[in-house]
């Protein structure tokens, strides 16, 4: 009785269409014709609406210009004591970087600077980004987009764009300054006129350099210190004379003549202001003594103010002469040292123009826009099928709602 009583149950339930999730072709059927009107109105309207705002719109015209990145690596050295390297790795080392490069403010202003043609409302920069985009292709290669109701406009929009591009990615990427080829050109001039300074002054100091006078001067000096042996020497000899015979002449007028010798060859000329010639051979044994006493007097006389004289004006004259060496070779360390930075700048200046003429990265315009034929497809017949389809849907749904809550 119990199981029978289940079963009635069961039955009156799948018999009532309270689940609004279950429905049955008959049910289907049923709210078709029911509400078809509804549903057909729905399915034709909306596709008729998409159709007739896809042909009121404009046609918008696409065009792209083909941009081409190149990268490149520079090392330059023109002596190995002066090396110039350049290795330069940076983050936009591939096109999807690029890309995101492409719709830049700067830019923009530099394309509205350009069109000059167009009415200011279409130039505004950030009117322009919107009608432009970079897209990575394949490769190295990067699109820039255009789109405009205008054709020609388009056109001009994606070849603008990409050649300010294409400037604003190798200003970005050039090794050194547009400016800094130019501050080491001053910099070298600034080590030249140095350069011919230190040399004039080497030149002026060489003509009025009078270490060599100084020298020789200390030289005498010193070779009056020599002369006592000699003068003792040469009044041993005459003491030797007066006391022996007038046989020995020529005897004595060798020792003369070798002591003569002895002192010149030791002592400077200049300081007895005699010549070994100028003082013939004696050939008597007055003679001989006169011509002692003669050398005598000579060393006699150089000999009055030796003592702390000399030494005085021996000291005065060594420091003159350290101050003139001391000078001298300070200006020879200043020549070398200007002679090295102005070569070292001028050979500097010679690398980094060849460096610069190297670029890391380099975009190049591969390929410009073409003019734009024909418009982008709208798809209109695809997308009114779409929109029927979806008023299909909306309206069914709406009418199986309606149907079960009036049940």
């Amino acid at each position: 009785m119990a199981l029978e009583q289940a079963d009635e149950i069961l039955k009156e339930i799948r018999g009532q269409p309270g689940d609004l999730f279950s429905l049955d072709l008959r049910s289907a059927l049923h709210i078709l014709s029911s509400h078809l009107r509804f549903i057909l109105f729905a399915s034709l309207v909306l596709p008729l609406a998409t159709g007739i705002t896809l042909s009121l719109r404009s046609p918008v015209y696409k065009t792209q210009a083909v941009l081409l990145s190149i990268g490149a690596k520079s090392k330059v050295s023109f002596e190995p004591k002066i090396l110039t390297s350049m290795d330069v790795k940076t983050i936009a080392s591939n096109s999807k970087t690029l890309a995101l490069l492409a719709q830049n403010p700067e830019i923009a202003q530099r394309v509205s600077a350009r069109l000059e043609s167009w009415e200011s409302s279409e130039r505004d920069p950030q009117a322009l980004l919107n009608m432009v985009q970079g897209v990575p292709g394949p490769g190295e290669t990067l699109l820039i987009i255009a789109t405009h109701r205008n054709p020609q406009k388009a056109f001009e929009l994606a070849n603008a764009w990409a050649n300010e591009y294409g400037k604003y990615i190798n200003d970005l990427y050039q090794p050194f300054p547009e400016n800094y080829t130019g501050t080491m050109l001053e910099h070298v001039k600034d080590a030249k006129d140095r350069l011919e300074t230190a040399q004039n002054v080497s030149i002026q100091f060489a003509r009025n350099n009078k270490s060599d006078i100084i020298s020789m001067q200390i030289e005498n000096l010193r070779s009056l210190l020599k002369l006592e042996p000699f003068l003792e020497k040469a009044r041993l000899l005459r003491d030797q004379i007066k006391m022996g015979g007038n046989d020995s002449v020529e005897t004595n007028n060798l020792s003369i003549a070798l002591l003569k010798a002895d002192i010149f060859s030791n002592i400077s000329s200049n300081n007895l202001q005699l010549r070994v010639d100028s003082l013939p051979s004696a050939t008597t044994k007055g003679k001989q003594l006169e011509d002692l006493q003669a050398l005598i007097d000579v060393m006699t006389n150089r000999l009055k103010n030796k003592d702390q004289n000399i030494l005085n004006q021996m000291a005065f004259l060594q420091a003159e002469l350290e101050k003139t060496n001391t000078k001298k070779e300070d200006l020879k360390r200043m020549s070398d040292l200007a002679t090295q930075t102005y070569q070292t700048l001028l050979q500097k200046t010679e690398e980094l123009q060849v460096t610069t003429q190297t670029r890391t990265r380099e975009v190049v315009l591969a390929s410009p826009a073409p003019l734009p034929s024909e418009p982008i497809p709208t798809h209109k017949v695809l997308k009114m099928v779409v929109a029927a389809l979806l008023g299909f849907i909306v309206s069914f749904t709406i009418a199986y709602a309606l149907e079960f809550r009036n049940q």
